[in-house]
């Protein structure tokens, strides 16, 4: 009975930290979306600009800042459940990377039923932590691409049009992006899964070390 109750609280536990990081990344690569389309209706303005064109761009310049704004209000919501999810997956990655040392270095005679499911977690919660880290790190670079097109395009303006306009200048100015964190601890990019890995790799060692007998 015991045994039962633990599994189901197991498979809970996996389900809503599945559940926790597919709405994350559906909200995400939605807003994700929208920055690419803006991006796309950027570059196919061309010049010379009419003043339609100019009252469109400060249009779109305000739809980015609102995209901008609900990024920050998705990572509010979401960011102590990020911290919770990263922590948990990060000790679930180095408890299971442990138990396949110690079951491949017994004798247990079930060690080729356990270390296949061990693995099967490690991939398991790796892949939530790369989704995760992948669609916050997409939305950040598609932000600054937006800006690094409004910036060329107030360069190449002959018009000046753009170049005098308030309201794209303060949007440049303002340098504002789209930058996820996990309660303000660290932030949800590719670095983090480089030092999830290197920090693993050290507690592993650790593990290792202190679990083998004193001569």
């Amino acid at each position: 009975m015991g045994s039962v109750v633990i599994s189901l609280s197991h498979t809970t536990i996996l389900f809503v930290i599945a559940l926790i990081c597919c709405q994350f990344c559906t909200l995400i690569d939605t807003v994700s979306d929208f920055f690419k389309s803006s991006s796309k209706l950027l570059v196919s303005i061309k010049h010379p600009l009419s003043f339609k064109k100019s009252i469109n761009i400060e249009k779109l310049v305000d739809a980015v800042s609102q995209l901008i704004s609900t990024s920050a209000e998705i990572n509010g919501i979401y960011t102590h459940q990020l911290l919770i999810v990263v922590l948990m997956c990060y000790v679930s990655i180095t408890s299971h990377l442990y138990y396949i040392y110690l079951n491949a270095s017994s004798n247990i005679a079930l060690k080729h039923f356990y270390i296949p499911g061990d693995c099967l977690m490690i991939l398991y919660r790796f892949f939530l932590i790369w989704r995760t880290i992948h669609s916050a790190t997409s939305i950040s670079y598609k932000s600054k691409e937006f800006n690094v097109l409004l910036y060329q395009l107030m360069i190449e303006d002959t018009t000046n049009d753009f170049l005098h306009n308030e309201k794209l200048k303060l949007h440049i100015a303002m340098k504002r992006e789209v930058v996820f964190t996990a309660c303000g601890f660290f932030k949800l990019d590719y670095t983090l899964l480089h030092s999830m890995i290197a920090s693993v790799t050290t507690y592993l060692v650790i593990l290792i070390q202190f679990g083998e007998p004193v001569n």
